[in-house]
């Protein structure tokens, strides 16, 4: 067993490196003396019990259905017989934040709350509890980190007590995938440091690191190469991903089936009240492995595939289609599954080489990592591409674990890369908004004077605690409020900051105002604008006109000060007032 203890040596550090992927999530950890990485002190970590597999990398599921009397985990590959896993989440950290439909629905069934399964299904409301994805990542990661610290306890000597942890410098790497945005990158540090990779387990975290997935696959990839015969790594590299071939298989599959029967394979497929989460049940999940065997097996020359659809489709016959329930995938459908990946990724190569022939040098080696590098039809393709070049496909040992792997080596020798903070505190403002029955209580109603439409007061909070701060740029928010006045108003104005110290925000500014510091107070003045460049408005049941205009308030955060700058309509010019704040 690894030892954190040598009394010779007292410099020791643990670097653990998180890859949560969109289908499997790897986590691996070196202890380190010096800042020199070698690939035989990395460690990866294989969870088991409870019918979990010891393979390296863990599925990215998670379910919130009851266990059964086998007491399976719900998540990874420990799931119920009948249990709704959520899958490919990661997806949606991209676009949770432009659905403000969903928000309303999700507000609407907040009675319930995470509320438990059991009452859920008794009360006749959907078999999920209803979290956005940042929660459920946030869950399915709080898993894996009770995993790791169970799996620390058994590889080192000591244990893995508080006591240690306490007083072991600790680096935390996370990768992401290459020009991901803020969002999805704010979404997964949320989710990473609420399940409990954070300062609170690992008092002395010197850094949490951010490295993009192919940064992390082409270090180990040098690095391996270096190590096995000396050489240099070659200056191309390609990045894979195989869940798109079963996204395109499941298109198909309910083409070929049409959505009533496809309902009758997975109904949690096409439920409504699901939204847009991506689930599986065991139905679905088994054609999917049935699947995956051929999917990685599948070759130019491959024989159509036959596979028996379960339960209740077992019989199922439907335009030659479908033959006493079993689907025949022909070679030319397969290939259709892979094409339009494949293509993309040929095409990024062939670009990859030709920069490099501009440069009279020349490739040698490609290496390909990840799952998707298992796939005998991929490489196939990459072969028939670069053939004539002379040009060697290679796969490195572990490639399986390429991403997860170069991410310890990141966070061994530290080179430069940005790192990851959490903002101390939430920053918003109060705003008038067009009052909600969902959202707004009937106390906060009003009638705006002016517009005389019914509105209500909120708070609105465009930085909150815990967000993540870069290292190599500001968290930079814009919101747009307008302004309506009448000819004979007064142009001027101010926009209270408020700042709030704690997790639970409010929400309604009327019964929160003692809770928050207002941390400075915008003064604007519009007087010298002419009166032609705002929006004139004649509301036809009054004799009043009146007028509205756009203000756009930036706040720019990094480690040390928040920039708050307001501007009329746009950014373009001169910011109408700014302040400087400190953090401290």
């Amino acid at each position: 067993p690894l030892s954190l203890t040598d009394p010779a040596d007292d410099i020791f550090r643990l670097v653990i490196a998180i890859d949560y992927g969109t289908t499997y999530t790897g986590i691996a950890f070196a202890t380190p003396t010096r800042n020199k990485a070698y690939l035989n002190d990395i460690d990866t970590i294989n969870i088991s019990g409870n019918e979990m597999s010891f393979d390296e990398r863990i599925p990215s599921v998670i379910s919130y259905s009851p266990a059964s009397e086998m007491q399976e985990r719900q998540w990874g590959s420990s799931l119920s017989s009948n249990a709704v896993a959520i899958v490919d989440t990661k997806l949606e950290l991209e676009l949770q934040d432009s659905s403000g439909e969903l928000d309303l629905i999700l507000e609407a069934l907040d009675g319930m709350h995470n509320l438990d399964f059991q009452y859920i299904r008794a009360h006749g409301y959907p078999p999920y509890p209803c979290k956005r994805p940042e929660e459920i990542v946030g869950d399915f990661l709080a898993k894996v980190f009770n995993a790791f610290l169970e799996a620390m306890t058994t590889r080192l000597e000591q244990g893995f007590p508080q006591e240690l942890r306490d007083r072991l410098p600790v680096d935390i790497v996370v990768t992401s995938p290459a020009g991901w945005s803020y969002t999805a990158k704010n979404s997964i540090f949320r989710a990473l440091t609420r399940a409990g990779f954070n300062q609170n387990t690992f008092p002395n975290l010197i850094d949490m690191l951010l490295v993009s997935e192919p940064e992390a696959a082409a270090i180990y990839t040098a690095r391996y190469l270096k190590e096995l015969d000396g050489a240099d790594f070659l200056k191309a590299w390609s990045k894979c991903g195989s869940i798109f071939v079963d996204l395109a298989f499941k298109k198909w599959l309910r083409d070929v089936l049409g959505d009533k029967h496809y309902r009758r394979l997975d109904p949690s497929q096409l439920d409504p009240k699901i939204g847009y989460h991506h689930v599986e049940g065991q139905r679905m999940r088994e054609l999917m492995q049935g699947f995956d065997k051929h999917k990685r097996k599948f070759n130019r020359d491959y024989r159509d595939i036959k596979m028996d659809l379960p339960y209740p489709l077992h019989n199922l016959n439907r335009d030659n289609k479908v033959v006493g329930g079993e689907i025949t995938i022909t070679n030319k459908d397969m290939r259709s599954f892979f094409d339009l990946c494949v293509n993309q990724i040929i095409e990024l190569i062939q670009g990859q080489i030709n920069q490099i022939n501009m440069q009279r040098e020349r490739v040698k080696n490609i290496f390909l990592v990840g799952g998707f590098s298992e796939s005998e039809y991929l490489r196939q393709e990459i072969k028939l591409c670069v053939g004539l070049r002379h040009i060697q496909l290679r796969r490195p040992d572990s490639s399986w674990t390429a991403v997860v792997r170069g991410a310890v080596i990141f966070g061994i020798e530290k080179p430069v890369l940005p790192t990851m903070s959490a903002s101390s505190r939430s920053y918003g403002v109060s705003v008038s908004g067009s009052f909600s029955e969902i959202r707004h209580s009937v106390q906060d109603r009003f009638v705006h004077p002016i517009a005389r439409v019914p509105m209500a007061m909120e708070l609105l909070w465009l930085i909150k605690k815990g967000d993540l701060i870069l290292s190599d740029g500001p968290k930079v928010v814009e919101q747009r409020f307008a302004k309506t006045f009448l000819e004979t108003d007064t142009r001027t104005g101010t926009l209270p900051i408020y700042s709030y110290d704690d997790k639970d925000i409010p929400e309604r500014f009327a019964n929160s105002q003692r809770e928050l510091t207002e941390t400075c107070q915008l003064e604007y003045d519009l007087t010298n604008i002419p009166l032609r460049e705002f929006k004139h408005h004649k509301p036809p049941r009054s004799n009043t006109p009146f007028y509205t205009t756009s203000l756009l308030l930036i706040l720019k955060l990094d480690l040390h000060m928040l920039k708050i700058e307001l501007y009329w309509k746009d950014s373009q010019g001169p910011p109408l007032c700014s302040e400087d704040i400190i953090c401290d």
